[in-house]
């Protein structure tokens, strides 16, 4: 489903082919347009090469002084394929070698249309004190090793 926005209320909104720059799209689309922030890319990208997951919407997070909005990916996937990626990612977050500089967390919604969309979020980074893009890009890093370990051990 495909939210609609009407331009003449859309004050300071880009719109790329009808929708709204940030809109969620296909990752076809996105990754056609030039859409997908640039150091969501490889996380973004590898999801993707996974047979199953999908990609819908992704945010990088945005922010000044060490203050950001919430980074996020939202994907479909089986719920196996989700169920593992909680897994690892619950692991990682409590694992005494801090593969993550962040705490991350799975979390799910149905769509209007009955589809479930699964989205990775930080839910706590704005409770430290100074957020790095630096940690945040090796945090994307390393949740795609994760995720891509876990798809590969699900059989």
């Amino acid at each position: 489903m495909v939210l609609k926005i009407d331009r003449k209320r859309a004050v300071g909104l880009e719109f790329v082919e009808g929708l709204a720059k940030g809109a969620s799209r296909s990752f076809a689309a996105a990754a056609r347009l030039n859409l997908i922030d640039c150091h969501m890319r490889p996380l973004v990208f590898g999801l993707n090469s996974l047979p199953g997951v999908e990609t819908l919407a992704c945010c990088e997070g945005h922010g000044i002084m060490g203050r950001l909005s919430e980074p996020y990916v939202a994907f479909v996937a089986s719920a196996d394929v989700a169920w593992r990626f909680q897994i690892a990612l619950d692991e990682a977050n409590i694992a005494s070698h801090q593969p993550l500089a962040y705490w991350w967390d799975m979390r799910a919604r149905y769509r209007p249309d009955g589809i479930l969309v699964y989205h990775l979020v930080a839910p706590t980074l704005n409770r430290h004190l100074w957020v790095t893009r630096r940690k945040l890009n090796r945090d994307f890093a390393a949740l795609l090793a994760l995720f891509k370990t876990a798809y590969e051990n699900r059989i």
